[in-house]
């Protein structure tokens, strides 16, 4: 019918089961009433000049004819399982989905192609084309993907509010770094590692082993590791003690060993944790300062070369060296007694 003239009136549309309809974008839009199909029906867009397709939940496929612009935008509604194949090797596709998706997105490789995910959407159980590889979160949106998924998004992420999460349906993925657009990353239950980009990022933790590493960042998020042994990296520099506002990491293990001297600080509940966990650090050449805040008592690790305790809100505060270790202290304060 793309080349007939229909009365916008006519809003409703019966396709025949397993039927292929051509049509334009714009007399798919007009059809704001009911399409009557049984998800075995395609539409087909005409080429020609268009800017949105919107999706209908009756509707299998939509093949996307090319557009004299070289941009279209595909509006997935929440409940829309449709598949989406483009025709051109020259269009610029962006898909909006939202809900639960498990269709699939196959739009060829053209640069800037874009997901774009809103609300709780949850593309875990879909086939994304990996030539799709830039990706656009909606403000304060948590979306869900597999780790492969996530791994493709390698040209752009875009997220501009500041409450934005991505959660990993897959059991064990290395996230690598993590990217500074999202503030919050949320784990399966496998083995996950992970490295912060920015202070302020939070690591959700399943029942496996994960690993994060701060890097040499003053980190100021929020860590909840749940169970198995968990790792936290930290390099040259680096400042957990605004990590869950002071209290313990989560993490059974601290590893600074990734160089010769590294220094560090922490609150004393941060490392008292470590020392009933394991402090893995490197020949004796690594710094731990104390912040300053409600200090009451330190133990010293043989592990650590170094303590630098900051002052004490009680200005009294115990350090006990144990029987091997040689290490080095300082106070910050002139006032505590050691």
């Amino acid at each position: 019918i793309s080349g007939a003239t229909i009365d916008t009136d006519m809003d409703s549309l019966t396709i025949a089961s397993g039927a292929t309809a051509t049509m334009t974008a714009a007399q798919n839009e007009a059809f704001t009433g009911t399409i009557t199909g049984d998800d075995t029906e395609t539409i087909a867009i005409k080429a020609g000049t268009y800017t949105t397709v919107t999706t209908n939940t009756a509707i299998d496929a939509y093949t996307l004819g090319e557009e004299v612009g070289n941009a279209v935008t595909v509006v997935v509604g929440a409940t829309d399982n449709v598949n989406i194949t483009s025709a051109s090797t020259t269009d610029v596709i962006t898909a909006q989905v939202a809900g639960t998706y498990t269709g699939t997105i196959d739009v060829g490789n053209v640069a800037g192609d874009t997901l774009s995910l809103t609300a709780t959407a949850d593309i875990s159980g879909a086939t994304i084309d990996t030539d799709m590889d830039s990706l656009t979160i909606a403000n304060d949106a948590t979306v869900t993907m597999t780790g492969t998924q996530y791994a493709a998004f390698s040209e752009t992420i875009t997220a501009g509010g500041t409450g934005e999460g991505i959660t990993l349906s897959t059991d064990t993925v290395a996230i690598g770094t993590a990217h500074a657009a999202i503030e919050t990353y949320t784990t399966a239950n496998g083995t996950n590692s992970i490295t912060l980009s920015a202070v302020g990022q939070n690591v959700t933790g399943g029942t496996g082993n994960d690993t994060v590493s701060v890097a040499g960042l003053t980190a100021t998020g929020t860590l909840a590791l749940s169970t198995g042994t968990d790792v936290l990296i930290a390099t040259d520099g680096a400042d957990i003690s605004g990590i869950n506002s002071g209290a313990v990491t989560t993490a059974e293990t601290l590893n600074i060993s990734t160089a010769a001297a590294i220094g560090i600080t922490m609150t004393e509940a941060q490392y008292d944790a470590f020392v009933t966990g394991t402090i893995t650090a490197d020949s004796d050449n690594d710094t731990i300062t104390i912040a300053a805040g409600d200090i009451v008592s330190i133990a010293t690790d043989t592990g650590i070369g170094a303590y630098v305790i900051g002052e004490d809100s009680s200005d009294a505060l115990t350090v006990t060296v144990g029987a091997t270790d040689n290490v080095n202290i300082t106070s910050a304060s002139t006032t505590d007694v050691i």
